[in-house]
């Protein structure tokens, strides 16, 4: 045995004396992180970056939020928010079973949205609104004022007048006194010109607010079945780009229901419905949401500009940290997959042109606990948008920049953290909810910081670059920008394991870089603040670093001049 013993420690000394022939120890097992600063994949689509903003916000005209958009690299907005855009009604600022009116009506997103510079996405009202209701809504943000073309009278008997009607009311400054119709008078002559529309939101669940076919509804067809929501969504389609042909209108798709019902043999593997099977171009019946709507909508010769994917990895109650740490290459599967549908139904150039827009994500479906403002979601967060990245995804909106605290959420002590409260928001609205205090408004929850700590990896004009690694735990990303800094974002999704990889860069002419280095970790979501920086001086095209457990860490990395 003392032998034995002998020969492992000359063994280990060996290696470890030949690895000091490149200035560090490296064991035979190593883990690596490889970054080829020449392999570049592909831009960064701008509209990755991006996040839901809300009627119901009453901070939105506030300018703080403009700053506070600009610091987390945001670059579009979808408004008003989620189903209860099938419930409002943007031309008298109000939602259906409320009397009164919202805090951030259209002229308050359209300013905060033009001020930050931003693209707009904003859901029309299919729930409970009329193809003529989203048109003039498109005539108010994109219309000229000189405009005589009618709108024309929807299905209920309203008139809503020409386009230059509405477009007159947004040139127009406030009256002194108002008349019910000065939170329409922005005082901007010139179109807004926003571009991305969507017809209605999950239109495909119970939870959604849809009157087709209801008794003194007035709306065509039957609520919540996706031939009718195909049929209406083609009329929303043509009387909006009617218009303004130069706007892109989306339709709902639903990634939940499995899109292959059934097997080879034809045995069903979810709820089938054979009646309303459709038959693609490939012969095969397809049955369910998707091929419904997408057939109808091939069969009515309306393709859609983009279609719309929302994901929730996890079920209320059933949050689990380690499953949503692992949860984000679904947002990209279920791109693929739906990049697959598409072609079943427009091949060619036709699909191709057809984008997929992810305008909600998340960590739960609903009632959000403590997870949902713990570090384990701003790390679901960055390991999300690296994914992004990489997939068929054009345009992303994380769910969501503003809202309550839920007291009625998951908080299991196997969960990390140590709230009792969830929140999909990014920023408190500093709301006390049935006696229970929230932090104080537009204190930034870890999703915030973290999403503050990534506005520079995504920074317009940026491009993604291939790196490889074989390291437990970590996820890793990389771009490069227009003057040729590279960025390496690592992800370690380890709740205890400190990971110290070699980082290998080839592709450089083998010079030396300067390292700085961003870390949002543990001690950083204990304190309340946001990543903080250092400056680690100059490495090789080889060095080892230490990545913290539960931790967000961008590595800046710059060609030193020989000279």
């Amino acid at each position: 045995m003392a032998l034995f013993a002998l020969i492992v420690i000359v063994l280990a000394v060996g290696l470890m004396v030949i690895s000091k022939g490149r200035g560090h120890i490296v064991a035979a097992s190593d883990h690596v992180i490889e970054l080829d600063l020449n392999a570049v994949t592909e831009p960064v689509s701008p509209r990755l970056s991006g996040v839901n903003v809300t009627v119901w916000d009453g901070g939105l005209a506030r300018a703080a939020r403009v700053d506070q958009l600009a610091a987390a690299g945001m670059r579009t907005l979808r408004y008003p928010g989620g189903s209860m855009s099938d419930a409002y009604h943007w031309a008298d600022n109000q939602v259906e079973g409320r009397s009164h009116h919202e805090p951030s009506p259209t002229t308050v997103f359209a300013n905060l949205n033009e001020a930050l510079g931003g693209t707009a996405y904003v859901t029309v009202n299919y729930g409970s609104g009329t193809a003529e209701e989203a048109a003039a809504w498109v005539a108010w943000a994109n219309g000229a004022t000189d405009s005589q073309q009618p709108i024309g009278v929807d299905v209920r008997g309203t008139d809503w007048k020409t386009v230059g009607d509405w477009a007159r009311l947004r040139a127009a400054a406030p009256l002194a006194t108002d008349d019910g119709r000065n939170f329409l008078r922005a005082g901007h002559p010139e179109p807004y010109r926003w571009r991305y529309f969507e017809v209605g939101n999950e239109i495909y669940g119970s939870w959604a607010h849809d009157r087709h076919g209801q008794a003194g509804s007035g709306l065509p067809g039957q609520a919540l079945h996706p031939r009718s929501y195909a049929r209406n969504a083609a009329r929303f389609i043509e009387r909006m780009k009617a218009v303004d042909p130069e706007i892109r209108v989306g339709v709902i798709s639903y990634h939940g229901e499995p899109y292959d019902k059934r097997d080879a043999d034809d045995r069903c593997l979810a709820v089938c419905d054979s009646e309303s099977a459709v038959v693609d171009a490939n012969g095969r019946a397809r049955e369910g949401w998707n091929p419904i709507v997408l057939h109808t909508l091939s069969e009515l010769g309306r393709r859609p500009d983009f279609l719309v994917m929302h994901v929730y990895p996890q079920l209320p109650g059933r949050e689990d940290d380690a499953y949503l740490l692992s949860s984000a290459p679904q947002l990209k599967a279920h791109a693929a997959e739906l990049r697959r549908q598409i072609a079943d139904w427009w091949q060619g150039t036709e699909g191709e042109r057809i984008e997929i827009a992810l305008t909600e994500y998340n960590s739960v479906t609903g009632g959000p606990g403590k997870q949902s403002v713990s570090i384990v979601n701003a790390l679901f967060y960055a390991d999300s948008f690296g994914q992004l990245m990489s997939s068929e995804v054009d345009a992303a909106h994380w769910w969501l920049l503003t809202a309550s605290i839920d007291i009625g959420g998951h908080n299991p002590s196997r969960l990390h953290g140590t709230r009792d409260y969830g929140s999909y928001a990014w920023l408190s609205d500093g709301a006390t909810v049935k006696g229970r205090a929230a932090p104080p408004a537009d204190a930034p929850f870890p999703t915030y910081q973290v999403a503050r700590q990534l506005a520079e990896f995504h920074a317009t004009g940026v491009q993604l670059l291939s790196v490889q690694t074989n390291v437990p735990d970590l996820s890793v990303y990389a771009t490069r920008d227009v003057g040729g800094t590279v960025r390496l974002l690592v992800i370690n999704k380890s709740a205890y394991q400190q990971r110290m990889p070699e980082i290998r860069l080839t592709g450089g002419g083998g010079g030396a870089y300067s390292l700085s280095v961003s870390h949002y970790g543990l001690a950083q979501e204990a304190s309340g603040q946001g990543a903080v920086s250092r400056d680690e001086g100059t490495r090789g095209e080889r060095f080892e670093f230490a990545f913290e457990p539960y931790s967000v860490n961008l590595l800046r990395l710059r060609a030193v001049s020989a000279n």
